[in-house]
């Protein structure tokens, strides 16, 4: 009988002893020496148990082999030295593993000095520790490279322990059956177990092989959950999602790959046209907003996903803006509808806030100040009592202004304010020196609205075009051109835009508030109606005027015009 399997039926003969001795007699007996003896000979037979306990010599080792070479101290003090690669000592603290030819030197000794004999397995035990705990930064690093090249020793060397070892511990043999954890892919075998709580696998690792909550292997793992619920169809991502997005941003190492996986995932779904706000939220929280140029990990992900998620801002910072930031908290639905028809278009915004908005201590207040906080300025003026909105859009800079009051429009090459300042000026964002429009809201003033922006070249997503009309900011050529304020050249008809954008229904004039309104409006003033909404086809009204009272109206209930024809709607 070998001496190694009379050591180990020793070492369990021992345990069952003591267990029996400890339960008989638990008060009487000084068990300590026989508690010793068991781990000692558990060691000298590859164990699980570690020397930390020893911090005294695991000290000494990394001295030795900081002072005196790697030669020195693993003749020496071998056992100490390898499992303490992942400790930190010295001043500043430092770990061998993250030193840039130290740990590389030492795994060079040991290959040579040790050949063919190997090591112990309860020496080699210290390399895996080491291996498992250390937690490698995400790119180039001298901590990965140095970790890479521990993989690579324990992966050349642990078939040939395993093969020769006359005892093997469980976590020898739990390590052989998932030799995988010491390659290129360690986890992607887990990806499917991770997600199914009554799958035993994951729990036999950690244990056996006392991977610790630190190590780079829950990481990995989360990869690879990640991996296999982008790689289901819609149903089964989106089961996965929520969680996944929260444990994801709990792992800074594989924070944005993850992300960046479950972004795209969702941006080539069938849901995509639906905002999800944990989607959107998580991932601007950890990479900033999409909107400014300096938060670069948006790179990472498809520009697909990254026009989704802009899209998304867009469009909550737009309900923001008109339901919580006007005047009174009194919400205008008019004005958020109207520029929700543009929100694909609209490339960067930015808040200028009031004192009392800046300063609020309301929850509603404070939330949106967290979640905007790079995109917000504080009016200079302590006394104005409204907020804005400013928005870039195919060129040109938009300022809308909490309650009722003008829209500015200025070119992106000639506006008074810069988005950088923390403080802005109400003068700066009503400079009519350097406007290209001024937009009145009065009355049914929607379809003025998009006539004018229409001259800028400013069309609703719907009807988005790839050139640009005279008078865009690609055929200008100096600031204030072709302006179309009061004061300067207007539109064909010879009106100035704060004319056309205020024009009034007459006063007697019926306001059309729904579809029923304007077939019953229609049929009153003889104007001709055909309806063909139950065949799958549109409702005409042969209206074949754009720029009436009637025209506007029936322009804000989304009637689209074709000439000659009249307006339609599905």
């Amino acid at each position: 009988m070998s001496v190694e399997l009379m050591l180990e039926r020793l070492t369990r003969q021992l345990h069952h002893r003591l267990k029996s001795i400890e339960a008989r007699q638990p008060i009487f007996v000084n068990l300590q020496p026989l508690q010793q003896a068991v781990a000692e000979i558990s060691e000298r037979v590859g164990g699980d148990n570690s020397p930390a306990q020893h911090r005294d010599r695991l000290a000494e080792a990394l001295n030795l082999l900081r002072t005196r070479g790697p030669e020195v101290a693993l003749r020496s003090h071998v056992r100490y030295v390898c499992w303490a690669l992942c400790e930190p000592a010295g001043t500043p603290s430092r770990r061998v593993l993250d030193e840039q030819h130290l740990l590389p030197n030492t795994l060079a000794v040991l290959r040579e000095a040790y050949g063919d004999a190997l090591l112990r397995p309860n020496v080699w035990r210290g390399l895996l520790d080491a291996y498992l705990r250390f937690a490698p930064p995400a790119g180039q690093s001298i901590g990965r490279d140095n970790w890479l090249q521990l993989r690579t020793l324990l992966a050349d060397t642990l078939d040939p322990l395993y093969a020769r070892a006359r005892f093997r511990p469980t976590w020898l043999e739990r390590l052989h059956e998932h030799a995988n954890l010491l390659g290129d892919e360690p986890c992607t075998r887990y990806g499917a177990a991770a997600l199914d709580a009554t799958d035993p696998v994951l729990a036999q690792l950690r244990t056996d092989l006392q991977i610790p909550e630190t190590s780079w292997f829950w990481s990995e793992l989360l990869l690879a959950q990640v991996r296999v619920v982008t790689a289901r169809d819609d149903a089964g991502f989106l089961a996965h999602l929520d969680v996944l997005l929260s444990r994801v941003t709990e792992r800074p190492a594989i924070r944005d790959h993850g992300l960046a996986a479950l972004l795209e995932r969702y941006a080539a779904s069938g849901r995509r046209a639906q905002v999800h706000a944990v989607l959107r939220d998580t991932v601007s929280d950890a990479w900033g907003s999409p909107h400014l140029e300096r938060n670069t990990r948006w790179a990472l992900t498809t520009p697909d996903a990254h026009q989704m998620v802009r899209t998304w801002l867009v469009v909550d910072a737009l309900e923001t803006f008109f339901m919580l930031l006007q005047e009174d908290r009194a919400a205008d639905t008019r004005r958020l509808e109207f520029w929700l028809r543009y929100k694909s278009s609209i490339d960067l915004f930015h808040f200028c806030l009031n004192s009392q908005t800046y300063h609020s201590q309301s929850l509603d207040y404070k939330k949106f100040r967290s979640k905007y906080h790079e995109l917000i300025s504080l009016f200079r003026d302590a006394s104005t009592s409204g907020n804005a909105f400013i928005f870039r859009i195919n060129g040109y800079y938009v300022v809308e202004f909490g309650g009722i009051g003008a829209t500015y429009i200025y070119p992106e090459n000639n506006i008074p304010f810069s988005l950088n300042m923390r403080k802005l000026s109400t003068d700066q964002l009503k400079d009519k020196s350097k406007i290209v429009a001024r937009l009145i809201h009065n009355g049914a003033w929607e379809h003025g609205f998009a006539y004018d922006l229409q001259k800028l070249g400013i069309v609703p997503d719907k009807e988005r075009r790839t050139s640009h009309p005279v008078g865009s900011p690609s055929g200008r050529s100096g600031a204030g051109a072709n302006q179309i304020q009061t004061g300067q050249p207007g539109p064909a008809s010879g009106k100035n835009v704060d004319t056309i954008s205020s024009r009034n229904p007459d006063q007697n004039q019926v306001v059309l508030w729904s579809v029923a309104d304007v077939i019953a409006h229609a049929q009153a003033k003889a104007i001709g109606i055909e309806d063909n909404r139950n065949k799958g086809g549109a409702l005409w009204v042969a209206h074949d005027r754009f720029t009436d009272s009637f025209a506007e109206q029936l322009a804000r209930l989304g009637f689209k015009y074709v000439q000659n024809r009249g307006w339609w709607k599905k």
